[in-house]
């Protein structure tokens, strides 16, 4: 089996939106590009999603590398999305939703940032309310779990640098909380949608 880096790109008001995780697979950088792209309502939603206007997802990216030391394959695929949020009501770019990547106990887990809700998504408190972050972590799971379902499989994993080894993705979480850059956790309480892939 091969791993290789899936990047999400996309747009905010005014700048670049990148995530990722890493995938185990039989095939080539170009397939895996086109099977996520495929996805792609699963994953945002129909429609806008739970984006605001100016948010969209514009491509993927996908580029093999070694488990054994972390160097690049050089093989790359790459392949147009075409989301877009239609919210009203733009958060600041620094905002970020949180989806944590889990795999076993005691072994390494993984975040995906996304771009920040509508903000008419959110409660008083400024956390994302609770059908926004179910609906996420439903769609998080549908997404990993009909790729790994596909032929051929890719399946979700956790990359470890240290260990030089990927671990199996097996549960993810959506949080309440919005990560927000230079000034990351406020004392708020959160509260996660968790889903155990397929």
């Amino acid at each position: 089996m091969a791993t290789a880096r899936v990047s999400l790109v996309g747009t905010l008001p005014g700048e670049v939106w990148q995530t990722g995780f890493v995938v185990l697979h039989t095939t080539t950088a170009q397939i895996i590009a086109d099977a996520v792209a495929a996805q792609e309502t699963t994953l945002w939603g129909a429609s806008g999603g739970v984006y605001a206007d100016g948010t969209t997802w514009n491509k993927v990216v996908v580029r093999g590398f070694n488990v054994a030391d972390g160097s690049s394959t050089g093989e790359v695929g790459e392949a147009a999305t075409t989301r877009a949020g239609l919210g009203t009501k733009n958060l600041p770019n620094e905002c970020a939703i949180v989806h944590t990547l889990r795999t076993g106990p005691g072994q390494p887990k993984g975040r995906m940032y996304f771009p920040p809700c509508d903000a008419t998504l959110l409660n008083a408190n400024g956390t994302i309310a609770t059908a926004t972050k179910d609906a996420l972590a439903d769609r998080l799971k549908a997404f990993f779990d009909a790729l790994a379902a596909g032929t051929p499989s890719i399946e979700p994993h956790v990359y470890s640098p240290t260990l030089n080894l990927s671990f199996g993705v097996e549960t993810i979480d959506v949080g309440s909380v919005m990560d927000v850059q230079r000034s990351r956790r406020n004392k708020q309480v959160e509260a996660r949608s968790s889903r155990t892939l397929a």
